[in-house]
Protein backbone atom coordinates (compact mmCIF):
# COMPACT_ATOMS: atom_id res chain seq x y z
CA UNK A 1 0.00 0.00 0.00
CA UNK A 2 1.29 3.72 -1.01
CA UNK A 3 0.76 6.17 1.77
CA UNK A 4 1.33 9.91 1.05
CA UNK A 5 -0.23 12.14 3.48
CA UNK A 6 -0.88 15.66 3.67
CA UNK A 7 -1.40 18.02 6.76
CA UNK A 8 -4.72 19.21 7.81
CA UNK A 9 -4.89 22.91 7.34
CA UNK A 10 -7.97 22.69 10.57
CA UNK A 11 -5.77 20.52 12.77
CA UNK A 12 -2.81 22.75 12.52
CA UNK A 13 -5.34 25.82 13.11
CA UNK A 14 -7.46 23.88 16.06
CA UNK A 15 -4.37 23.62 17.69
CA UNK A 16 -3.18 26.53 17.98
CA UNK A 17 -6.27 29.04 17.91
CA UNK A 18 -9.23 25.95 18.85
CA UNK A 19 -12.36 26.69 17.78
CA UNK A 20 -12.60 30.28 17.45
CA UNK A 21 -13.94 32.22 14.63
CA UNK A 22 -11.32 34.98 14.10
CA UNK A 23 -8.00 35.68 12.63
CA UNK A 24 -4.59 34.10 14.21
CA UNK A 25 -2.51 36.71 16.01
CA UNK A 26 1.04 37.49 14.33
CA UNK A 27 2.39 35.37 17.06
CA UNK A 28 -0.15 32.08 16.69
CA UNK A 29 0.41 32.60 12.78
CA UNK A 30 4.29 32.08 13.28
CA UNK A 31 3.57 29.00 15.33
CA UNK A 32 1.09 27.65 12.61
CA UNK A 33 3.72 27.76 10.22
CA UNK A 34 5.82 26.71 12.29
CA UNK A 35 3.92 23.33 12.55
CA UNK A 36 3.50 23.59 8.72
CA UNK A 37 7.12 23.13 8.29
CA UNK A 38 7.83 20.40 10.72
CA UNK A 39 4.89 18.13 9.10
CA UNK A 40 6.45 18.76 5.71
CA UNK A 41 10.20 17.96 6.86
CA UNK A 42 8.38 14.75 8.15
CA UNK A 43 7.71 13.55 4.89
CA UNK A 44 3.97 15.38 4.41
CA UNK A 45 3.54 15.79 0.61
CA UNK A 46 1.71 18.91 1.06
CA UNK A 47 -1.09 20.45 2.86
CA UNK A 48 -5.03 19.87 3.29
CA UNK A 49 -8.11 21.98 3.95
CA UNK A 50 -11.94 22.00 4.74
CA UNK A 51 -13.41 25.05 4.35
CA UNK A 52 -16.76 24.31 4.78
CA UNK A 53 -16.10 22.70 8.37
CA UNK A 54 -14.74 23.98 11.00
CA UNK A 55 -12.35 25.42 11.86
CA UNK A 56 -11.79 25.34 8.15
CA UNK A 57 -14.36 27.75 7.74
CA UNK A 58 -12.95 30.60 9.86
CA UNK A 59 -10.02 30.72 8.48
CA UNK A 60 -9.42 33.92 5.74
CA UNK A 61 -7.80 33.70 1.91
CA UNK A 62 -4.90 35.43 3.03
CA UNK A 63 -4.41 33.11 5.77
CA UNK A 64 -4.14 29.95 3.94
CA UNK A 65 -2.26 31.94 1.15
CA UNK A 66 0.71 32.11 3.51
CA UNK A 67 0.31 28.53 4.68
CA UNK A 68 0.86 27.69 1.00
CA UNK A 69 3.85 29.66 0.21
CA UNK A 70 5.22 27.41 2.77
CA UNK A 71 3.62 24.71 0.70
CA UNK A 72 5.30 25.41 -2.77
CA UNK A 73 9.14 26.11 -1.47
CA UNK A 74 9.26 22.10 -0.25
CA UNK A 75 7.36 21.39 -3.39
CA UNK A 76 4.33 20.20 -1.94
CA UNK A 77 0.28 20.81 -3.55
CA UNK A 78 -2.60 22.16 -1.47
CA UNK A 79 -5.87 19.35 -1.59
CA UNK A 80 -8.89 21.59 -0.66
CA UNK A 81 -12.38 21.27 0.17
CA UNK A 82 -13.81 24.16 -1.03
CA UNK A 83 -15.81 26.76 0.69
CA UNK A 84 -19.14 26.28 -0.90
CA UNK A 85 -20.19 23.47 -3.72
CA UNK A 86 -23.60 24.75 -3.97
CA UNK A 87 -25.47 28.27 -3.94
CA UNK A 88 -21.81 29.91 -3.71
CA UNK A 89 -19.94 27.29 -6.07
CA UNK A 90 -18.79 30.05 -8.42
CA UNK A 91 -17.30 31.90 -5.52
CA UNK A 92 -15.66 29.50 -3.89
CA UNK A 93 -13.63 27.63 -6.55
CA UNK A 94 -12.43 31.00 -7.31
CA UNK A 95 -11.27 31.55 -4.17
CA UNK A 96 -9.25 28.16 -4.41
CA UNK A 97 -7.80 29.22 -7.75
CA UNK A 98 -6.51 32.97 -6.35
CA UNK A 99 -4.66 31.14 -3.49
CA UNK A 100 -3.18 28.84 -6.03
CA UNK A 101 -2.31 32.28 -7.80
CA UNK A 102 -1.04 33.90 -4.93
CA UNK A 103 1.17 31.15 -3.49
CA UNK A 104 2.33 29.26 -6.50
CA UNK A 105 1.19 26.20 -5.06
CA UNK A 106 -0.51 23.30 -7.24
CA UNK A 107 -4.00 23.00 -6.86
CA UNK A 108 -5.97 19.91 -6.15
CA UNK A 109 -9.51 20.44 -5.71
CA UNK A 110 -11.34 17.59 -3.80
CA UNK A 111 -14.40 16.14 -5.30
CA UNK A 112 -15.62 18.80 -7.74
CA UNK A 113 -19.58 18.86 -7.56
CA UNK A 114 -22.24 20.79 -8.31
CA UNK A 115 -24.92 20.32 -5.17
CA UNK A 116 -28.69 21.10 -4.99
CA UNK A 117 -30.31 20.57 -7.70
CA UNK A 118 -31.00 24.16 -7.77
CA UNK A 119 -27.46 24.72 -8.85
CA UNK A 120 -26.60 21.71 -11.49
CA UNK A 121 -26.65 24.09 -14.01
CA UNK A 122 -23.26 25.42 -13.04
CA UNK A 123 -21.21 22.99 -14.17
CA UNK A 124 -20.98 24.86 -17.30
CA UNK A 125 -19.61 28.17 -15.15
CA UNK A 126 -17.06 25.97 -13.45
CA UNK A 127 -15.27 24.21 -16.46
CA UNK A 128 -15.24 27.96 -17.96
CA UNK A 129 -13.56 29.51 -14.34
CA UNK A 130 -11.10 26.07 -14.13
CA UNK A 131 -10.27 26.35 -17.94
CA UNK A 132 -9.68 29.95 -17.64
CA UNK A 133 -7.19 29.00 -14.91
CA UNK A 134 -5.54 26.69 -16.76
CA UNK A 135 -5.10 28.98 -19.20
CA UNK A 136 -3.63 31.37 -17.39
CA UNK A 137 -1.09 28.51 -15.95
CA UNK A 138 -2.26 28.00 -12.53
CA UNK A 139 -1.74 24.37 -11.66
CA UNK A 140 -5.39 23.16 -11.28
CA UNK A 141 -6.97 19.80 -11.01
CA UNK A 142 -9.19 17.98 -9.56
CA UNK A 143 -11.26 14.76 -8.47
CA UNK A 144 -14.29 12.96 -7.97
CA UNK A 145 -15.82 9.86 -6.87
CA UNK A 146 -18.46 7.93 -9.12
CA UNK A 147 -21.44 8.68 -6.91
CA UNK A 148 -24.35 10.92 -6.80
CA UNK A 149 -24.25 10.78 -3.15
CA UNK A 150 -22.21 12.56 -1.32
CA UNK A 151 -21.14 11.41 2.42
CA UNK A 152 -20.67 13.77 5.38
CA UNK A 153 -21.71 15.28 9.11
CA UNK A 154 -25.41 15.67 9.88
CA UNK A 155 -24.28 19.19 11.57
CA UNK A 156 -22.63 20.37 8.12
CA UNK A 157 -26.51 21.92 7.25
CA UNK A 158 -25.89 24.35 10.52
CA UNK A 159 -24.78 27.81 10.11
CA UNK A 160 -21.21 28.21 10.58
CA UNK A 161 -20.81 30.53 13.74
CA UNK A 162 -22.97 27.74 15.46
CA UNK A 163 -19.21 25.51 15.48
CA UNK A 164 -17.58 28.22 16.97
CA UNK A 165 -15.87 27.29 20.81
CA UNK A 166 -16.04 23.42 19.72
CA UNK A 167 -18.40 20.33 20.83
CA UNK A 168 -19.51 21.54 24.14
CA UNK A 169 -20.41 24.88 23.14
CA UNK A 170 -22.13 23.49 19.71
CA UNK A 171 -24.45 21.98 22.02
CA UNK A 172 -25.24 24.62 24.01
CA UNK A 173 -26.47 26.22 21.49
CA UNK A 174 -28.70 23.52 19.75
CA UNK A 175 -30.13 23.15 23.40
CA UNK A 176 -31.45 26.77 23.29
CA UNK A 177 -34.66 27.51 22.51
CA UNK A 178 -34.05 31.19 21.36
CA UNK A 179 -30.62 29.70 19.46
CA UNK A 180 -32.55 27.01 17.90
CA UNK A 181 -35.36 28.99 16.12
CA UNK A 182 -32.67 31.23 15.01
CA UNK A 183 -30.54 28.11 13.12
CA UNK A 184 -33.88 26.78 12.12
CA UNK A 185 -34.47 30.47 10.31
CA UNK A 186 -31.10 30.14 8.55
CA UNK A 187 -31.43 26.39 7.73
CA UNK A 188 -34.87 27.13 5.93
CA UNK A 189 -33.54 29.64 3.57
CA UNK A 190 -31.23 26.86 2.27
CA UNK A 191 -33.50 24.40 1.85
CA UNK A 192 -36.01 23.15 -0.87
CA UNK A 193 -38.48 20.74 -1.22
CA UNK A 194 -36.81 17.47 -1.21
CA UNK A 195 -34.45 18.98 0.97
CA UNK A 196 -35.03 16.11 4.08
CA UNK A 197 -35.78 13.40 1.38
CA UNK A 198 -31.85 14.02 0.25
CA UNK A 199 -30.47 13.23 4.31
CA UNK A 200 -29.91 9.84 4.92
CA UNK A 201 -28.26 8.70 8.27
CA UNK A 202 -25.54 6.51 7.72
CA UNK A 203 -24.01 6.30 11.02
CA UNK A 204 -24.85 6.78 14.55
CA UNK A 205 -22.76 6.68 18.09
CA UNK A 206 -25.02 5.26 20.29
CA UNK A 207 -27.14 2.10 20.00
CA UNK A 208 -30.50 3.93 20.89
CA UNK A 209 -30.34 5.37 17.60
CA UNK A 210 -28.85 2.93 15.63
CA UNK A 211 -32.86 2.03 14.19
CA UNK A 212 -31.92 5.85 12.03
CA UNK A 213 -29.55 4.00 9.89
CA UNK A 214 -30.57 3.69 6.57
CA UNK A 215 -33.39 6.08 7.04
CA UNK A 216 -33.82 9.69 5.71
CA UNK A 217 -34.61 13.01 7.91
CA UNK A 218 -38.39 13.25 6.62
CA UNK A 219 -39.01 9.11 7.70
CA UNK A 220 -37.52 9.70 10.86
CA UNK A 221 -39.44 12.80 12.13
CA UNK A 222 -41.87 11.46 11.09
CA UNK A 223 -41.80 7.74 13.11
CA UNK A 224 -41.22 10.73 15.95
CA UNK A 225 -43.80 12.64 15.29
CA UNK A 226 -41.65 15.94 15.26
CA UNK A 227 -40.84 18.73 12.39
CA UNK A 228 -37.33 17.32 11.01
CA UNK A 229 -35.58 20.57 12.10
CA UNK A 230 -36.47 19.75 15.95
CA UNK A 231 -35.33 15.94 14.92
CA UNK A 232 -31.84 17.35 13.79
CA UNK A 233 -31.47 19.11 17.12
CA UNK A 234 -32.45 16.41 18.92
CA UNK A 235 -30.11 13.83 17.30
CA UNK A 236 -26.79 15.76 17.35
CA UNK A 237 -27.57 16.55 20.92
CA UNK A 238 -28.20 12.96 21.71
CA UNK A 239 -25.18 11.77 19.54
CA UNK A 240 -22.61 15.07 20.69
CA UNK A 241 -22.86 15.61 17.01
CA UNK A 242 -21.60 12.04 16.05
CA UNK A 243 -23.97 11.46 13.21
CA UNK A 244 -22.58 10.86 9.73
CA UNK A 245 -25.25 10.96 6.69
CA UNK A 246 -25.25 10.85 2.74
CA UNK A 247 -26.52 13.53 1.26
CA UNK A 248 -28.21 13.03 -2.26
CA UNK A 249 -27.25 16.34 -3.73
CA UNK A 250 -26.10 15.64 -7.59
CA UNK A 251 -27.05 14.28 -10.64
CA UNK A 252 -26.35 11.76 -13.29
CA UNK A 253 -25.74 13.89 -16.10
CA UNK A 254 -23.05 15.84 -14.29
CA UNK A 255 -21.08 12.99 -12.70
CA UNK A 256 -20.50 12.14 -16.36
CA UNK A 257 -19.13 15.29 -17.81
CA UNK A 258 -17.07 16.19 -14.49
CA UNK A 259 -15.79 13.02 -15.02
CA UNK A 260 -14.77 13.01 -18.76
CA UNK A 261 -12.68 16.44 -18.14
CA UNK A 262 -8.93 15.85 -18.73
CA UNK A 263 -8.26 17.45 -15.81
CA UNK A 264 -10.65 15.29 -13.54
CA UNK A 265 -9.13 12.55 -11.91
CA UNK A 266 -10.76 9.41 -10.25
CA UNK A 267 -10.46 9.64 -6.24
CA UNK A 268 -12.95 7.70 -3.69
CA UNK A 269 -12.69 10.81 -0.79
CA UNK A 270 -13.25 8.06 1.58
CA UNK A 271 -11.37 6.78 4.75
CA UNK A 272 -10.64 2.69 4.95
CA UNK A 273 -14.42 1.15 5.31
CA UNK A 274 -16.16 -2.01 4.20
CA UNK A 275 -20.01 -3.19 4.26
CA UNK A 276 -18.55 -6.07 6.73
CA UNK A 277 -15.93 -7.16 9.08
CA UNK A 278 -13.79 -5.00 11.09
CA UNK A 279 -13.56 -1.69 9.18
CA UNK A 280 -17.70 -1.97 8.90
CA UNK A 281 -19.15 1.07 11.33
CA UNK A 282 -23.08 2.16 10.36
CA UNK A 283 -23.67 1.95 6.68
CA UNK A 284 -20.39 3.24 5.13
CA UNK A 285 -20.70 4.76 1.40
CA UNK A 286 -20.10 2.16 -0.90
CA UNK A 287 -17.25 4.70 -2.65
CA UNK A 288 -15.73 3.06 0.34
CA UNK A 289 -14.92 0.18 -1.28
CA UNK A 290 -16.71 0.29 -5.03
CA UNK A 291 -15.29 3.42 -6.72
CA UNK A 292 -12.38 1.78 -9.14
CA UNK A 293 -14.43 -1.34 -9.75
CA UNK A 294 -17.97 1.24 -10.40
CA UNK A 295 -15.23 3.37 -12.48
CA UNK A 296 -14.42 0.05 -14.76
CA UNK A 297 -17.98 -1.31 -14.63
CA UNK A 298 -20.25 1.62 -15.04
CA UNK A 299 -18.37 4.12 -16.83
CA UNK A 300 -15.74 2.09 -19.28
CA UNK A 301 -17.86 -1.33 -19.64
CA UNK A 302 -21.38 0.05 -19.71
CA UNK A 303 -21.93 3.60 -20.52
CA UNK A 304 -18.71 3.71 -22.78
CA UNK A 305 -17.96 7.41 -20.68
CA UNK A 306 -14.04 6.71 -20.52
CA UNK A 307 -12.07 4.43 -22.62
CA UNK A 308 -9.96 1.93 -20.94
CA UNK A 309 -6.92 3.49 -21.46
CA UNK A 310 -8.30 6.84 -20.07
CA UNK A 311 -10.35 5.46 -16.81
CA UNK A 312 -6.83 3.77 -16.36
CA UNK A 313 -4.67 6.68 -15.93
CA UNK A 314 -7.11 8.81 -14.32
CA UNK A 315 -7.13 6.14 -11.61
CA UNK A 316 -3.02 5.65 -11.89
CA UNK A 317 -0.78 7.80 -13.21
CA UNK A 318 -2.14 11.40 -13.26
CA UNK A 319 -2.82 11.24 -9.39
CA UNK A 320 0.95 9.46 -8.82
CA UNK A 321 1.93 12.11 -10.72
CA UNK A 322 0.14 15.36 -9.13
CA UNK A 323 0.81 14.21 -5.59
CA UNK A 324 4.42 13.14 -6.24
CA UNK A 325 4.65 9.47 -5.89
CA UNK A 326 7.68 8.64 -7.18
CA UNK A 327 8.36 6.01 -9.49
CA UNK A 328 4.39 4.69 -9.82
CA UNK A 329 1.21 5.02 -11.71
CA UNK A 330 3.02 3.76 -14.74
CA UNK A 331 4.58 0.60 -15.96
CA UNK A 332 7.57 1.94 -17.42
CA UNK A 333 11.34 -0.06 -16.73
CA UNK A 334 12.68 1.27 -13.36
CA UNK A 335 9.20 1.69 -11.91
CA UNK A 336 7.83 -0.09 -8.82
CA UNK A 337 5.60 -2.80 -9.58
CA UNK A 338 2.72 -2.02 -8.33
CA UNK A 339 0.58 -3.57 -10.82
CA UNK A 340 -3.05 -4.92 -10.86
CA UNK A 341 -4.38 -7.50 -13.10
CA UNK A 342 -8.23 -7.89 -13.89
CA UNK A 343 -10.44 -9.46 -16.57
CA UNK A 344 -12.34 -5.51 -17.82
CA UNK A 345 -14.88 -7.31 -19.69
CA UNK A 346 -15.99 -8.93 -15.67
Amino acid sequence: INRAFLVGHGNIRACTIEYENRNPKQHELLQMDKDLRESMEAGAFGMSSGLIYPPGCYASTNEIAEMCKIIENYGGFYATHIRNEGDKLEDALTEAIEISRLSGVRLQVSHLKTSGSRNWYKVKNIKTIIDRAIDEGIDITCDRYPYIAAATDLDVILPNWVYEGGVADQINRLKDTNMRQQIAKEVSQSENNDFWNGIMISSVYYDKNKWMEGKTITEISKELNKPPIETVFDLLIEEETRVDIFLFSMCEENLEKILGWDFVFVGSDSSMRANQGILKEGKPHPRSYGTFSRILGRFYREKKLLSLEKAIQKMTGLPAQKIGLDKRGLIKTGYFADITIFDPEK
